[in-house]
């Protein structure tokens, strides 16, 4: 099993195969920290089994990994799918307390187990 994760300011499910996403990015600029900041993200997961529970969390690391969990849930079971199929889950990330600037990475668990990571950096506006 493998996600791939996007980030964005804005990402909006419209229904079960189609997103709006307000241009993907993954540099952020904050005004000051430590700050409240909203953001999304979308995972897509290649190789799930939807005929069986799925348990997903989201878990964001700064510079010193420190942690933060961002979100999770179940993804529905679906009898009628096939295999291993493709899902994607998209979390809209409202008033999430950034305590530095810097690079951080975000893991994306299934049942425990790691199946995708990215980065984002958060820039303080000065700094550009």
């Amino acid at each position: 099993m493998n996600a791939t994760i996007f980030c964005s300011s804005k990402i909006s499910r419209i229904n079960e195969n189609e997103l709006v996403v307000n241009g993907f990015n993954n540099i952020f600029n904050l005004p000051f920290t430590p700050t409240l900041f909203s953001f999304s993200l979308a995972a897509v997961i290649s190789g799930i089994d939807r005929k069986n529970e799925n348990k997903f969390e989201v878990k964001m690391f700064d510079e010193t990994d420190n942690e933060l969990t961002l979100g999770g849930g179940i993804i529905p079971v679906d009898i009628n799918a096939e295999d291993l199929i493709s899902t994607t889950v998209t979390l809209e990330l409202q008033n999430t307390q950034i305590n530095s600037p810097g690079v951080h990475t975000i893991k994306f668990y299934i049942n425990s187990d790691i199946v995708g990571e990215t980065i984002i950096n958060f820039i303080l506006k000065n700094d550009k």
